[in-house]
């Protein structure tokens, strides 16, 4: 009976430590299993943050490549538009330049000043290229004639208008004899009225 006893206990502390063991390896392989989906967990987050970099990079590589695009076509059509600004603004100068040269054709000569009045000084600098100020010489077998004009406007307008004046000045004393000032002015605004009367507007 104590044998058989001992042998039950024996085989009773067989199993229990048999169920222990399977215990402590069924322990081991879940904890096993949690450390694999933890890897696995990790992996993936990796994977998915890899995927979410790349994917925010190459839309941002897109979306600067179609800026830099954009800028690119910005740039030649600003080019474009100051290449022909530039042309816009040579035209105007040399047409400027050019009725500078038709301007100075009316006014007198160095020369025909100095014959006539030999101790003279001429300053003349427009604010522009062509002016509305303009000096006046002329002679006749008599009298010397000068004056330093002042027209109305600046720039091309007053540049055509004091032509306009120059040649009526011219006129006045070549053509119509005046030598005093008063009339040579009175016979100048009257000309002028009449040369711009010809246009409807003001």
């Amino acid at each position: 009976r104590s044998i058989t006893e001992m042998q039950s206990k024996y085989e009773s502390e067989k199993k229990e430590k048999a169920i222990e063991l399977l215990n402590k390896n069924k322990a081991l392989q879940e904890a096993e299993i949690e450390k694999h989906k933890s890897k696995q967990i990790f992996y993936i987050g990796v994977v998915i943050f890899v995927l979410a970099l790349s994917i925010t990079l190459a839309v941002g590589i897109k979306n600067n490549n179609q800026a830099n695009k954009i800028l690119s076509q910005q740039k030649i059509e600003i080019q474009n538009q100051k290449h022909l600004v530039d042309e816009k603004q040579k035209e105007i100068i040399d047409s400027i330049n050019y009725a500078k040269r038709l301007q100075t054709a009316i006014l007198a000569t160095r020369d025909d000043i100095n014959k006539a009045i030999p101790n003279n000084f001429l300053f003349y600098q427009p604010k522009d290229i062509v002016a509305g100020d303009f000096y006046f010489f002329e002679t006749t077998d008599t009298h010397i004639f000068y004056a330093a004009a002042d027209c109305t406007g600046h720039g091309v307008p007053g540049a055509l208008v004091s032509v306009v004046c120059s040649d009526i000045l011219s006129r006045c004393v070549l053509e119509f004899k005046l030598t005093d000032p008063a009339k040579i002015l009175d016979k100048t605004r009257e000309l002028v009225l009449a040369t711009f009367a010809k246009s409807n507007s003001d």
